[in-house]
């Protein structure tokens, strides 16, 4: 692909989000194991509003008379994660919502495997217009189906309800909504993740993007 740049005409390579599919396979339903069913995200304090917006829509999702638990995975300072906790009781989510710290990484894959859903909301900002986050090709991965939304470069891979949940608006409520469908519908959440993995493996797998990477290099 070239673009244009004045009086130059510059090869550009586009490179989506990358991950390795062999490093993590799907795991199998184990009953006990998935006794206590929950959604999880994972991300920095950094992205405190993110984490604000995940918390209030599980919280319209909880008071609709659901029981699966929320798991939060976050890393940061201290006086950001006291102002999550802090949240997380006004809300009066404390027996519903878990928060995890410095999560040793097998850990942390073998949650998202196994989740109900992992979430990666995108706010109507430039930058998550532009931005095409690297966790989405590590939650894919697992086999789990991602609720994100209809921002950004999400609208260039993924259908909602094929391969993806995904929210036509930033509200709570529309991501509410999300969990609602998966927590009412699992057989349907279940293929979504494995036709999420699926698009993953033949798009965002970084062994199928070596060859292109060097080819393009060499032709510079």
């Amino acid at each position: 692909m070239e673009q244009k740049t004045g009086h130059f005409r510059k090869p550009m390579l586009k490179v989506p989000v990358l991950a390795d599919f062999e490093a993590l396979q799907p795991a199998s339903y184990n009953p006990q194991h998935d006794s206590e069913e929950y959604f999880m995200y994972c991300g920095t304090l950094g992205y405190f509003s993110v984490i604000v917006f995940i918390i209030k829509s599980y919280a319209i999702f909880v008071r609709k008379g659901h029981q699966q638990k929320l798991r939060l995975v976050l890393n940061g300072s201290e006086e950001t994660l006291q102002e999550v906790k802090d949240l997380v009781t006004a809300e009066g989510l404390n027996t519903y919502v878990i928060i995890e710290q410095k999560l040793p990484y097998h850990k942390l894959l073998e949650g998202y495997q196994h989740a109900l859903a992992l979430l990666i909301p995108l706010r109507t900002v430039g930058q998550d217009q532009a931005r095409f986050s690297h966790k989405i090709g590590e939650y894919l991965s697992s086999g789990r189906p991602i609720v994100t939304g209809n921002i950004g470069e999400i609208v260039h891979y993924f259908e909602h309800k094929k391969n993806a949940f995904i929210a036509t608006e930033f509200t709570e409520e529309a991501y509410a909504d999300l969990l609602t469908l998966i927590a009412g519908d699992k057989p349907l959440a279940d293929k979504v993740g494995m036709e999420g993995r699926s698009l993953g493996e033949s798009s965002f797998n970084y062994s199928i993007h070596g060859k292109r990477i060097a080819e393009f290099v060499n032709q510079i």
